[in-house]
């Protein structure tokens, strides 16, 4: 098991789902397509902590 990731101080979800589902989308997509899901996921946490908006983590 990789340790979580880590970008300006904020730490990727690392639950059993949030891993699983990892998972299953790294073995459906094109590594292209995971890639930016990645990317648009980190963006969406920086905005939304910069907002200080409440949401779940794991369903952003």
């Amino acid at each position: 098991m990789s340790a979580p990731v880590s970008i300006g101080g904020v730490i990727a979800p690392d639950s059993d789902l949030a891993r699983k589902a990892a998972k299953l989308a790294e073995q459906a997509h094109s590594k292209v397509l995971h890639n930016h899901v990645h990317r648009t996921w980190w963006f969406a946490e920086f905005i939304g902590m910069k907002r200080e908006m409440k949401y779940d983590r794991e369903l952003v």
